[in-house]
């Protein structure tokens, strides 16, 4: 089909003649996504006047001001020839017509142009040009192609170049409708789906929305390919925003860009600190090993924790879960923990104390490398309740090979410390598996009428991972109780069904073992919080162990509905019922208990047998893990972190002393007093930063220029010439005589009021203070590893994983102002992903991050002192 043209008034050339036509039709891709629908642009002045949207060429191509240029003129001139304009019920080039909003047609006079047509694009002439194109034998194909060269064309206006591109937009939509993207099945939502519509955006603008979409990615735990998904896209375009989401390449482009300077920002305030404790050790170290749960890939967490000086609060600071490369020994453990905390410019001097799991491996790596180790305590008594509910420490593989082994004796078979409580949770285990998997079983639970409490609940089922699940779930069945009775008493139950369910004595025990266990329950929950420290750890372990000594515990009673359910109903209930005190929440429901006594007496009964067996396991378990004086590791009172920390809290040192005197062993006050001064001992004199011989030189010159006696006396003298740890001691004896009670507002909150009257003992205090009684903070880190590598993510790279979770948990440290971000350059991004291979024991130590884009001063961390182990 041929096409003659003409460009009148500064046109562009037509297809097929040279110019930009043949070479920029490829670049028209970019705007063949969906129709552009323009509203008024800051640099068309002349529509800030213009009328709303009412015709079909403003509903494609924005809204404008009409003008005279765009009345269809009665004859146009085009190769020598006068052309008419079709009157209506002529015969046109085409039935389609939407053809009439985008051009003005013109027929010929008979003869040789009969069966021609001569059109004029209306487009041009919004701004007053003309561009008129004949049509041999009226076949239109071709003419259309004056839109893509005017969207490519680079000598044309921005108004015009993207006006004539909606009209693209606009004819591939008509030609091919949009189809739904392979692999993803039409549903309810299609119908509501609209036609996409997408500006240009120039990449410097596109940039922070780009940060800010692959955050949103990172905190919501979403794959690559939420960039690419057909409903996102759909959904954002719909809002008439001008942005497309990225590209999958560009999304581990700006999740590099964003860990690159969340390191820089790590590292930044690691070096304040390290300036501000002025030569402390202050970094308090949690640390594990994990293994995902999907693949062999290994992991480390590394968390530092401290108290910033400043605000005088916890502060944590998260290096990432990070891929570990070899066995889980001691040396390989090493040389992966100084590696890491050499990368953000941690030095070995500044780590105080470490905190882990009971591992031999772990334990044995950290207490090489910083003698002061503290168990977490929250993993410690988590064993210590398992045991006492008649846990046997036996592996699941080792109990399904012992099971068909009737030769083997009771001698060699290890057995339950509790049996009754084991018993019992065998069967609420297999309940709650039996109604968490079968749909039918748990409509016709919850069908069962419960007055009082008609809302739907499931059984809570155990997670061996999870610390206080046994607890939560035996409270769950407690508040169903009557349900599960009810079930019992439906008709037509199969088989299964039937045998959910517990006679009267193992409802009885279910409530003494819930009654026992809500001590520890609560005291592992405080263990975990991210504020408490290694001193809280301690006087919560205390209060246990006192606890589990007293005569008698309280018990709910048997029921049939509960008081009051939900916040709003319980405090209203507390408030009409002021004096009540023989009521206890559980699972956000009130109910009546009663003490029972630990031993029956003449007329009470006491404790179930596997209740009243935990009480005594559990206080030989408690003395075992946390005041073993046989082995001090064990032993929190020979633990010199916890002493340390304890001692400059309010009342620390009488709780010493109680604790000591409860366990027979002499009160460790003198070697918690030592632990504190050894830590002042690296503390340098802020007044010393010169070099001490200048300093000689400068008291030598002021005797030179005055024969005044100095009036001090030689005490005061001595005074202001005593190290900085004399005086630190000297404080912690007036701190120990003055505050001998604990204080109700706060460890934390006392050393903020007293920094005025301790200025040296209030930084000693808080470089103590950190130390962590609990691994939390790393488990929570692999909680979230292991919602990034979920089984349909197995093949994510550990490079990706590392990068997802450390900015999940540095996101914070993220500018408001996203623009602020630095970009990597392309030369620079391969050097960055290459040195986030796994740390291995030949790297060298001061193996670094490269392709840092920084001004951070990163590489000035370390003192010329320190780059030497």
């Amino acid at each position: 089909m041929e096409l003659e043209s003409a460009s009148i008034s500064g046109c562009a050339p037509a297809a097929g003649h040279g110019g930009a036509g043949g070479s920029c039709r490829e670049h028209i891709v970019s705007f063949r996504g969906g129709i552009e629908r323009f509203r008024k642009e800051a640099d068309d002045p002349a529509s800030s006047s213009s009328a709303p949207t009412t015709t079909f060429s403003e509903g494609i191509v924005g809204s404008y001001v009409p003008s005279g240029a765009l009345s269809c003129p009665p004859t146009v001139i085009h190769g020598g020839k006068t052309w008419h304009a079709i009157k209506v019920g002529e015969k046109s080039s085409t039935s389609q017509g939407h053809v009439s909003g985008f051009f003005d047609t013109f027929t010929g006079d008979g003869g040789a142009q009969g069966g021609d047509f001569v059109v004029r694009c209306r487009v041009c002439a919004i701004d007053g040009h003309t561009a008129t194109y004949v049509l041999r034998g009226g076949r239109s194909s071709n003419a259309w192609h004056h839109f893509e060269n005017y969207a490519a064309f680079a000598h044309v206006g921005d108004l015009q170049r993207r006006r004539h591109a909606a009209v693209v937009a606009y004819r591939a939509f008509k030609t091919h409708p949009r189809k739904p993207a392979a692999g993803v099945t039409a549903g309810p939502i299609d119908g509501f789906l609209r036609t996409a519509r997408s500006r240009l955006m120039t990449p410097a603008q596109a940039r922070p929305h780009h940060s800010r979409f692959v955050l949103l990615m990172v905190m919501s735990l979403s794959p690559f390919a939420l960039a690419g998904n057909q409903y996102l896209l759909e959904s954002v375009r719909g809002l008439g925003v001008p942005y497309d989401p990225p590209a999958a390449s560009t999304v581990r482009d700006v999740l590099l860009d964003l860990l690159v300077f969340l390191t820089d920002q790590l590292r930044a305030q690691i070096k304040r600190l390290q300036g501000r404790y002025r030569g402390l050790p202050f970094f308090q170290l949690v640390t594990d090993l994990w293994t995902e749960r999907h693949g062999s890939g290994s992991y480390g967490s590394l968390v530092l924790r401290c108290v910033d000086p400043d605000g005088v609060s916890i502060v944590e600071l998260h290096l990432g879960v990070v891929p570990f490369a070899g066995r889980h020994d001691r040396i390989n453990i090493q040389a992966w923990t100084s590696r890491l905390l050499r990368r953000f410019g941690v030095r070995s001097s500044d780590i105080s104390s470490s905190t882990s799991d009971s591992g031999s491996n772990v334990k044995k790596a950290l207490s090489d490398l910083w003698p002061c180790w503290v168990p977490c305590a929250a993993h410690t008594l988590h064993l210590a309740v398992k045991t006492a509910l008649g846990a046997t420490g036996e592996t699941a593989t080792a109990r399904f090979e012992h099971r068909n082994e009737p030769s083997r004796s009771s001698a060699t078979r290890q057995s339950s410390g509790n049996p009754a409580a084991a018993d019992l949770l065998g069967r609420v285990r297999k309940i709650s598996n039996h109604f968490h998997k079968s749909s039918a079983s748990f409509g016709m639970l919850n069908s069962v009428p419960f007055p009082g409490d008609a809302e739907p609940r499931k059984l809570i089922t155990e997670s061996p991972g999870r610390w206080c699940s046994t607890y939560l779930a035996l409270v769950r069945l407690f508040t169903l109780m009557p349900r599960m009775i009810g079930f019992g008493d439906l008709r037509d139950l199969t088989v299964a069904q039937r045998r959910q369910r517990l006679g009267r004595e193992d409802w009885g025990q279910l409530r003494h073992l819930i009654d026992v266990l809500q001590s520890a329950y609560e005291a592992c929950i405080a263990l975990q919080s991210s504020s408490s420290t290694v001193a809280d750890a301690f006087k919560l372990v205390c209060s246990l162990r006192r606890t589990m000594r007293l005569p008698a515990f309280p018990c709910p009673k048997a029921f049939e509905k509960p008081h009051a359910v939900g916040r709003g109903d319980i405090l209203k209930f507390l408030e009409e019922y002021e004096r009540r005190s023989d009521v206890m929440e559980l699972d956000n429901r009130l109910y009546k208990h009663q003490a029972v006594p630990v031993k029956a007496l003449r007329t009470v009964d006491g404790l179930r047998s596997g209740a009243a067996t935990f009480i005594s396991v559990v206080q030989r378990e408690l003395d075992r893990r946390f005041f073993n004086s046989a082995h001090p590791s064990k032993n929190w009172l020979a633990n010199d972190a916890v002493l340390a920390a304890t001692l400059v809290t309010p009342g620390g040192a009488a709780m010493l002393r109680k604790g000591a005197a409860r366990d027979g062993q002499d009160a460790p006050i003198d070697r918690a007093h030592a632990a504190v001064v050894a830590t002042a001992e690296s503390l340098i004199d802020a007044s010393a930063s010169a070099p001490a011989r200048q300093l000689e030189l400068e008291q030598e010159r002021k005797r030179c220029r005055t024969t005044l006696n100095d009036w001090d006396s030689y005490e005061s003298r001595g005074a202001s010439e005593s190290a900085p740890a004399e005086l630190v001691k000297r404080e912690l004896d007036s701190f120990l005589a003055t505050y001998s009670a604990s204080v109700n507002t706060g460890v934390l909150t006392f050393w903020s009021a007293r920094g005025d009257e301790y200025p040296l003992l209030m930084l000693v205090a808080c470089a103590l203070l950190g130390a962590s009684g609990s691994s939390a903070a790393s488990e929570r880190e692999f909680s979230t590893a292991g919602m990034v590598l979920r089984k349909d993510r197995s093949t994510l790279l550990a490079t990706h994983v590392e990068m997802h979770c450390f900015v999940r948990f540095n996101a914070h440290l993220v500018p408001s102002d996203l623009s602020a971000i630095p970009v990597l350059t392309q030369a620079a991004r391969p050097g960055a992903r290459a040195s986030m291979r796994a740390i291995s024991v030949d790297m060298p130590v001061d193996g670094g991050l490269s392709g840092d884009s920084t001004s951070s001063g990163s590489d000035m961390f370390l003192e010329s002192t320190d780059e030497v182990e």
